[in-house]
């Protein structure tokens, strides 16, 4: 004898394993967007970081060489003599 299959019943399991296909297909796409934000977010964060952080090392740099040239200026005024260092001095890096 052949067994009737009752799609009736089947039906709602079916609806709730679509469902749960869905949640989950919902929830990996929040995931996935999540971790492109984050990476969106930490790119942007290392590239600002490493702006402030040559502008830092730049800003030293110009101290040092600006706090030498005083001290050889110094040194240039006490002993009456010029044209060293920082008369051409370039503030190149």
């Amino acid at each position: 004898m052949d067994e009737e299959i009752d799609l009736k019943s089947s039906s709602p399991m079916s609806v709730k394993t679509q469902n749960m296909a869905d949640f989950w297909d919902d929830l990996l796409e929040q995931c996935r967007n999540q971790y492109e934000f984050n990476q969106e977010f930490a790119n942007h964060y290392q590239d600002q970081f490493m702006k402030n952080f040559k502008s830092r090392s730049m800003m030293r740099k110009l101290r040092e060489q600006d706090s030498w040239c005083k001290n050889e200026k110094m040194f240039e005024d006490e002993h009456h003599i010029g044209g060293g260092f920082c008369k051409d001095a370039d503030y190149k890096f």
